[in-house]
This record gives structure tokens, sequence and C-alpha cells, in this order.
């Protein structure tokens, strides 16, 4: 068994900020500079060892290295082992996969997306996570790189591209949605402008996003089949991030380090986490328009995203948007009001 501790996350759930974090109050590092990029994510850090390709970890375990920290995520036992849907047959394997990770390391975390977080990690999976950064090459050099691991053509389309163009790719990829693309008299992706991508995402791409987690059930389930595991909600960095941390680093049996800078480190990596109250601001938005409350949410800076979940939202609470042409969402609920239908 390696002396390795093994950080495993959703991708977008900061696992290398933990990395970094374990590292630098450990004392291990020189600098108290965060290595936070443009976007706000650690992928800088270069003394991190992200394993995400299969068969990296494979190859890793069965090797002679031995490094104190791997970064995995739940894709990285093979090429098939994490699709969008956590549906039962995915449990199943990633039960399988623990259980390889535990039987050869001592230590695992496992970073998990939430019901209050999933629009948080999945913004910042859209809009955080370039090839350039986590892979550290050009773009033309990381896909050379992809493919000579063997990656699929499509999962390295989907990690060249970003922002809106990387959910255009997934809702193009999804089986059977250009039938869907017939409803507003399109035959390719391209063709859409923002309100009917909008109206279209909001129908068929929505559920993808909410299929990002794991249910309260199946955590349940995994803690109590993998008690040595320790779990960790991402929503505890926003809701309580110092005793988190804290319990990362004594649960890696860490000796503390540099705490005084606690707080300060805090500050400096939530001034850059533009979308950590997404799933709490999107449901202050949804409760002031079905109540008609007046709500100013300009400050919150939404993402398409975001917009594709509030008209979704809307529609299950039988409040439909006049989209028509509406390409830029009003943002309160006075100019809103004008173009809403409520049954």
């Amino acid at each position: 068994m390696k002396n390795t501790n093994i950080i495993l996350y959703t991708p977008g759930a900061y696992g290398h900020f933990i990395n970094w974090c374990c590292e630098y109050f450990s004392g291990a590092l020189d600098s108290d500079v965060i290595p936070l990029n443009d976007l706000g994510n650690c992928h800088a850090f270069k003394k991190a060892k992200l394993l995400t390709i299969h068969p990296q970890f494979k190859n890793y375990t069965e090797s002679a290295e031995e490094v104190r920290f791997v970064q995995i995520h739940e894709n990285s036992f093979s090429h098939n082992s994490c699709n969008f849907a956590k549906s039962e047959e995915f449990l199943k394997d990633f039960s399988n996969n623990l259980n390889y990770a535990i039987t050869n390391y001592p230590k695992l975390i496992y970073l998990f997306t939430t019901e209050s977080s999933k629009f948080w990690i999945a913004n910042n999976q859209i809009f955080k996570i370039r090839i350039e950064d986590w892979v550290g090459l050009n773009t033309n050099a990381a896909i050379d790189f992809l493919r000579s691991c063997n990656v699929p053509e499509e999962q390295i389309t989907n990690c060249t591209l970003y922002g809106i163009d990387r959910i255009k790719y997934q809702i193009n990829t999804e089986p059977g949605m250009i039938n869907n693309f017939l409803q507003w008299d399109h035959s390719s992706i391209c063709e859409f402008e923002l309100w009917e991508l909008r109206e279209l995402a909001s129908k068929y791409y929505y559920d993808t996003i909410k299929s990002l987690i794991l249910t309260k059930d199946d955590i349940a389930i995994l803690k109590n089949k993998f008690p040595s595991i320790y779990f960790v909600e991402v929503d505890n960095l926003r809701e309580n991030f110092i005793d988190t941390i804290k319990s990362i680093l004594k649960y890696f049996d860490i000796s503390i380090s540099n705490w005084g800078n606690i707080q300060n480190i805090y500050n400096i990596w939530l001034s850059k986490q533009i979308h950590i109250n997404k799933d709490k601001q999107i449901d202050l938005i949804i409760d002031a328009i079905t109540n008609s409350h007046y709500l100013n949410w300009q400050e919150y800076k939404l993402t398409f995203l975001d917009e594709m979940c509030i008209q979704r939202r809307l529609s299950d609470n039988n409040i439909e948007i006049k989209c028509w042409n509406l390409n830029e969402l009003p943002t309160n609920t006075n100019d809103l009001e004008q173009y809403l239908i409520r049954k």
C-alpha cells in the first residue's frame, strides 16, 4: 500500500485548491501566494499530481513512484467509468472503483456536489475549466497529448471547448437531440439564437445538470460501505471554510503550520469564486418571481446556465417566459413581469 493521500472530486469541486491547502498548511511550501489564476482555480499549482486520464491512476498504483498527494476524478478509473447521469449503474461501478482505491491507499477524501451546490459546480465546469490550464499545454499540444492517451474524440472535443460553446456541444451530442431542433425549425445547434438556445436548454439540458449529483441516499449508502473514506460536501467550503479545511488536515494526519494565515487564505480564495452562491441566488430569484416580491439581481452576474435554470424552474411552477427574441433577460422582477405568463 502506497503512503499517498487521495483527493477524489467532481470536476470543478476544488481538488487543486484542497491539494494546495494540504501542502501549504503542512509547511511544505515556500510561498504564501495561492496559485489562483484569472478564473479563480488552482490549476497552476505545479506540485499537484492529477491522474484523470485512464490508465494514469492504475499505472501510478502499480508503479514504484510515491508522492504525498494524488488527485483523481470519478472517471480516473476508466474512460467510461463516469458519465453525466449518476445512475444505479454508475453507483455500482463507482463502488467498485472506491473499493480499488481504498485497497491500495490508506486515506481518501471525496469532495462531492449536493442539491444546494450543483449550479455552483456546474458553472465551474463550464466557465472555469480550460484545457490549457489542467493539461498544462497549449490547445494543440493538449489535444495531441489526450489522443496519445487514447481519450475518445468526443471527450477531447468537449475539453477543448469553453463556456457556452461547451454547452452547445454537450447538447448537440445528446442522443436524439437533433429531433428536438425541429421545434425551432432548425437542423443545427449553430442556427439557434440565444433566446432559442436558452429555451432548448431549459427543456433538454437542465436535467443533465441535475443528474451531476449523487442523491443523499446514495451518499449514505457509500458512507456506510466505506467508513474509512472522508466524504466532504463541497458546500462546506462555502458554509464553514475554516473548520472544513482543518478537518481535512486532521483526516490526513497533517501537523498544521501557517494557521495564522487561514482567514486571509479564505478571503483571497472567496473573492475569486464568482459562482459560489449561484444556487442560493437562483432560489431567491425564483421565490421573488413566484411570490411577486421585488428583487434586483444585476449584481449576481448570471450566466447562461443560471438563466436556463431560472426559465426551467419557472416553467415547473407554471410560469412561462415570453422569450421570443428575448436574448437578454431583465435583471429585476419589475422589468421581467411583462414577459411572464402565469398559468
